[in-house]
């Protein structure tokens, strides 16, 4: 499977004092871009919690390499690149749309739970969801 390409613009009110996007701003670029591939892939996040699963974030990394500013056209690129029956994990890459160079690279990585938060085995729980993720997962690394 290939990643997905996910286009946004940055708007005026993420920027800070120095006019470049604050950094707390590229983790919620991160969570649209990851719903947009769920969507646009045929699995929602409001579906999978109408199952009662639910995919909080475990942890994100993300490597600042050079700041987007007001008004550019950013793409994220991403993609799961891997998955056990608990937890998945999503490679980021946002770039300048314009000029090509990477603002960002970053990793994040999900459980999957119940309505309750305790851990579940999803390839128990839902094993079609589980052959979902799985065939969403990147060959190419």
């Amino acid at each position: 499977m290939e990643a997905y390409r996910y286009h946004r613009k940055v708007y005026y009110y993420e920027t800070d004092r120095m006019g470049v996007v604050h950094h707390s701003n590229y983790i919620r670029y991160l969570e649209e871009a990851r719903i947009a591939l769920m969507d646009a892939r045929g699995v929602s996040y409001r579906s999978m919690e109408a199952q009662g699963i639910l995919i909080p974030v475990v942890s994100v990394s993300c490597q600042y390499a050079r700041p987007a500013a007001f008004g550019d056209e950013l793409e994220v690129e991403t993609a799961i690149t891997r998955l056990t029956p608990s937890r998945f994990w999503v490679r980021y890459l946002i770039r300048d749309l314009t000029t090509g160079q990477v603002s960002v690279t970053a990793e994040s990585c999900h459980c999957f739970t119940g309505t309750d938060f305790r851990p579940i085995s999803l390839k128990k729980a839902a094993p079609e969801l589980y052959r979902w993720f799985a065939d969403q997962c990147v060959t190419d690394e």
